[in-house]
């Protein structure tokens, strides 16, 4: 009997653990959901105070804030989609 007790409290053991595990997962998930997000917006804020100063190429935009205009590009189409920025030119302003 003290074998199917001892097996009994190993899977408990190892259920508690896996609950934990996976709530610990969620969590940061969570976490990382919310940093970038926040990340997204603290760009996002860098390039409108950027334009702002001066409306400037992506080439402009891409040596203030130090990301390759490669990868620069979509993000800055993003926000002309969304009426943060207009590109004329190739010059970037905000609205």
């Amino acid at each position: 009997m003290d074998t199917l007790h001892d097996i009994n409290n190993l899977l408990n053991d190892f259920a508690t653990r896996v609950h934990e595990t996976e709530k610990n997962v969620k969590i940061l998930q969570s976490n990382i959901t919310l940093l970038n997000k926040n990340s997204i917006e603290l760009l996002r804020n860098f390039i409108r105070f950027i334009v702002r100063s001066g409306s400037t190429s992506i080439q402009g935009i891409s040596d203030k804030i130090g990301i390759a205009t490669n990868e620069l590009k979509p993000f800055l189409d993003r926000m002309i989609e969304d009426n943060q920025l207009t590109r004329s030119d190739n010059v970037y302003a905000v609205p």
